[in-house]
Formats: structure tokens, sequence, C-alpha cells
């Protein structure tokens, strides 16, 4: 529970537009037992409703720069307790004595030693099972206590006075402060794994790609472990380019690396730091033995390292010198600027722009306009009050989707939309059509002659649909045509395509707003040899009884939603009078 005057522990949440992810997160903490604690949020600038999500969850809102370890450090400086654990804001904890148990496992260990902190062991949230055996890896190197084991997804959980010796997070970088301190714990303290899993969302690999996340985390790891700090000064602008891309592209990595082998090393230059990275590697080569162990772990069972024991024993101490960081720097440098930067300049080559985008339907918010029969039951200026509220949620899913978002409205000039609807925006499009099949039918038409190759598209009165299932939605195009999410009326909230089958017979001789939609939709499909996935439905929302039965299951990251409902009374079974 929270209890700032007598917290047993601080946590502390660095965000930034993070109000998809933040309600979940928020919720698993209040339902944390035998222990008091308070929330801090340390936001770097949000702009959509993380500062309203905080401060009606009663937790305290520090604004400060951008930048994760000054966010984190300006959070802390607030704290009441003597511990502090830092976590993500898309992290999910499901048991309900994790906290409990953890602070029992961080005091008895620091009975004995003072200088101690403690991580929880990973899971990954996961929409898809493909690269099984890459994420058991993953998490299960994360159970460890080696070099470069441990980052901010695990949690970290210390005293405020060790985070004061250690002098807080590092605010150099704009990034890879977790591993700073994690390398200050391992040198001036001690690291132990704490009982029990944190949970975390595994959007970033399966938006940008598995192996090339995994690549570009190797090259980042030893460019930063070997203190190549001007990479990631320049890297931010390289990064930049492809943020709105969904597969990550890596050429634009390889191509910095080889400018500043130019511009910035020189010939012994380079040498050099191959040969450095050459021993980093060397010194990581446990990670292939650990691997191994992994790959046999249905075998070996559960907590056997005989491949690792080997590499520790008889590898590690015969590869301990220099002509081996020599030769290993020299694999490196063939390895990466050989054989991996051609392969992907190959397959990056004319990769489009966009990979993947959410269009977003909307209605300017006036009274009488939006909701109507809603509206009839509850008031013009309630209806469009909720209706403001579900599409700030839309909003918020689609920010955490991790795909570009495109608005289209009603045909208004976008000056008169509300600003907050407008940030994290992409483009704007006033929809075209006279019938909704129509209109989807030309902003997908529209997407697809941009070079998007995926879209999925829905409407902004579904609270229900979250950054998972837009997430979901997207990646199923992987092993289908069209990706629908029923609605319970018998139409549907959301649909997404892939280019490459998109056909406007999909959208054509289907009766509207009828009870039939999804089914006169399915017939369309299979008339054009479509392979349909059909993720689960929602409650869209047209009338009272549709919001009387959403009350009843509500979505956890519904949150303006269902913060208005309650405010209304209809989450106690109460009604408004009509305005």
């Amino acid at each position: 529970m929270q209890n700032s005057l007598t917290a047993q522990l601080s946590i502390i949440i660095p965000t930034l537009n993070e109000a998809s992810h933040l309600p979940a997160l928020l919720d698993d903490l209040n339902k944390q037992q035998g222990i008091t604690f308070e929330i801090i949020i340390g936001d770097g600038g949000s702009s959509d409703a993380t500062r309203t999500i905080v401060e009606s969850s009663g937790a305290l809102f520090v604004s400060t720069t951008k930048g994760r370890g000054l966010q984190m450090n300006a959070a802390a400086s607030r704290a009441q307790s003597e511990l502090l654990l830092f976590l993500h804001a898309d992290s999910r904890m499901k048991y309900p004595k994790l906290l409990f148990d953890a602070l029992q496992a961080l005091t008895t260990e620091a009975d004995w030693q003072e200088r101690v902190a403690g991580h929880f062991c990973l899971r990954f949230i996961r929409s898809t099972s493909q690269n099984s055996l890459g994420y058991r890896y993953a998490e299960e190197k994360t159970t460890l206590n080696r070099v470069n084991t441990t980052n901010g997804d695990q949690g970290l959980l210390l005293s405020r006075h060790f985070f004061c010796q250690l002098g807080g997070f590092d605010e150099t970088l704009p990034f890879l402060e977790d591993q700073r301190i994690s390398e200050n714990i391992r040198s001036q303290g001690k690291w132990i794994t704490l009982p029990g899993y944190i949970e975390t969302s595994a959007r970033r690999f399966e938006t940008e790609g598995f192996h090339r996340r995994y690549i570009l985390m190797s090259m980042m790891m030893g460019l930063h472990s070997v203190g190549i700090d001007d990479f990631f000064r320049r890297a931010p602008e390289v990064y930049r380019v492809q943020q709105e891309t969904g597969r990550l592209l890596l050429t634009p990595f390889f191509q910095l690396i080889r400018r500043m082998m130019r511009e910035n090393w020189d010939f012994w230059g380079s040498i050099k730091v191959f040969y450095l990275l050459g021993r980093y590697i060397r010194q990581n080569s446990w990670q292939m033995f650990f691997f191994a162990d992994v790959c046999f772990r249905s075998i070996l069972g559960t907590g056997r390292y005989p491949f690792l024991t080997f590499h520790d024993r008889f590898v590690a101490p015969c590869t301990n010198f220099r002509l081996f960081n020599a030769l290993t720097g020299l694999l490196c440098f063939i390895w990466y600027l050989c054989v991996l930067a051609p392969f992907f300049s190959i397959f990056d080559r004319g990769r489009k722009c966009v990979r993947s985008a959410v269009v977003l339907f909307v209605r300017n918010p006036v009274p009488g306009r939006v909701k109507t029969r809603l509206a009839r039951e509850i008031g013009n200026e309630n209806s469009c009050a909720f209706y403001r509220a579900m599409v700030q949620d839309a909003l918020s899913a689609a920010a955490g989707s991790g795909a570009i978002l495109k608005l289209f409205h009603d045909g208004v000039e976008k000056e008169e939309l509300p600003q907050e609807w407008l940030n994290g925006v992409h483009d704007i499009f006033a929809q075209q059509g006279d019938s909704i099949g129509e209109r989807m039918a030309a902003a997908f038409e529209l997407l697809f002659s941009e070079g998007v190759e995926r879209v999925a598209l829905f409407g902004s009165d579904i609270p229900g649909i979250d950054a998972d299932l837009l997430k979901r939605s997207l990646l199923s195009l992987e092993t289908s045509d069209v990706s629908i999410v029923p609605a319970v009326d018998g139409g549907y909230c959301l649909i997404a395509l892939n280019y490459k089958i998109f056909t406007k017979r999909i959208f054509q001789n289907i009766e509207w707003s009828s009870e039939n939609v999804l089914s006169a939709t399915l017939e369309r499909c299979t008339e054009c040899g479509l392979r349909v996935e059909l993720l689960e439905s929602r409650q869209d929302i047209d009338t009272l009884t549709d919001l009387l039965q959403y009350c009843q299951n509500t979505s956890v990251a519904a949150y303006a939603s269902n913060a208005w409902l309650a405010d209304a009374g209809y989450m106690n079974g109460n009604s408004i009078e009509l305005c």
C-alpha cells in the first residue's frame, strides 16, 4: 500500500509517454501485500496522459529534463524511505508478496554486508512464440550475477545510503545508465538475485526484430565497455532516422562505425579499438557456453551448467593472454564489418522507411456531434466528455504499440482538434468517402501508397483496445493477410492489413452499422482468398447498455475512460443526470 510517511520502500519509475503501460504496473503495485511503500514518478516531459494517471493514483509526480538517469536521480531525491526500488514503466509483477519477499532477502544479506543490491529475474511478455530459444537464453541469463548480465528491466533494489555512495545514476548519456550503475555496484559491493521474477514487455524485440536488436545491443555494449562514448553521442542522430521503422535497420550503425574509423580513430586507433573489443569479447566468451547449457536444458535439468563450468575451468585460463585478444579482435572486425555489414546493406536497401502504422479514426469532440446514440441517454455534454476520454486512451494505446500513428479526422480543420490529441501524431488526414467502408479503404490505400507495409485501423470508441492488442494485430500479419478484432455486437473494432494483399473489395457490399458486418467482411476475405486471424473480441460503446456492459469488465489500460466512468458513478451501478 502507498504511505509516504511510514513507507518501508520508495518505488521510483522513470516515464516518458508511458500512459499505455503505467496503469497496469500501478495496479500490480497496489496489490502487493505485507509492505508499505510510496511511488515516485520521474517524468522526462510526457505529452500524453502520464501525469493525469500518476496524480490520480496518489503517486508523486516529479517533472524534470529528459534522460532516464537524470529522471531517476531527481525522483530518488524526493524519497522518504531508506530503501529504494527502481522499476521500468512496462514492468509487471503478478505475485502479490514479491516486494515483501525481496525486502526480506535484501535485509538479510545486508546484515552481513552493507553494500549490497538486488535484482529480480526476468520474464518477457510476448505476443508471439517466435524466437523462443533466444528469449529462454535472455531470461535465464538474468538469474546470474556476472558482468553485463544486470540491467534496468530487472529492477534495482538497494539502500539509499549505498545509492548515494555510488553517486546515483550517471547522467552523461541518455541511456545505458543501468549498465554503468550495475558495474559500479559489482566493483564496490555485491549483487544478489532476489526471489521471484518480474515481467517486462518484449515490444522492442518484436517490433524491431529479435536478432537485429541483439546485434545492435552487442555493438553498443562492446563499444561502451571499451570507452567509445563518441559513438553514443552520434548514435541518436542515426537512431532518429529509423525511429519510424518497424524492423530495425542496422546499416546506419555500421556506416557510423566506418565513418568513425576514417574520421576519428585512423588506422592505428582502429587497431587499438578492435584489440580492446577482442579482449571484451574474450572475457564474455562464457556466454556461448552458457547458451549451450540453455539449449540442452531439457536434458540437463534445472540449475546445471556443465558447459559454463567447462569454460570457467579450462577455456578461460587457456585464452587469457594478449594474442587471443588480438585474434578475437580480428574476428570481430571480419564478422561485423565484412560479413554482417554487407549482409544488412543488401537486405536493408530499398526497405520502406515505415514498416507499420496505426490509424485512428476520430471526430471533432463537439457536444451533439459525437456518440449521438449514447447522448440521447446520458446527454450531449456527458457523451462528449466520455468520448474525449476514450480518444485519450486510444492515443495512449497507439503510443505504446511501437508503430507510428496516423490520425484521420472527420473533415474539420486539424486546428479545431484538441491540441493534446496531436502530440505524438505523425500525420493528420481528413477521412475521404461517404460510407465508413469507403473511408477505411481510402485510409489503407493512402498509407500503402506512402510505403507503409502493415496498417492497423481502429475507431475511438473502444476503450478495450490497448497497446498489446495493437501490437499483436500487426505481428499476426507475419502469418496471415488480415487481422480482425471482433466487436460483441457483430461488427469489428479493429482491422489490420498487409500491403501485399490490399484490395478495396474487403470493404464493399457490406451493410454497415448492422450486426452482419463481421460475417460479411469474412465473406469478402474468403472471396479474395485471404487468410484471416480473429483476435479476442472487444466492447464498442454506442449505447448506455454498451457502457454498462463495459463497466462489468473494464480494461486496465483504459485509464481515462475508467476514471470518467468512476467519477460519473457508473462503476458503482449509478448514473449521472442528463445534461
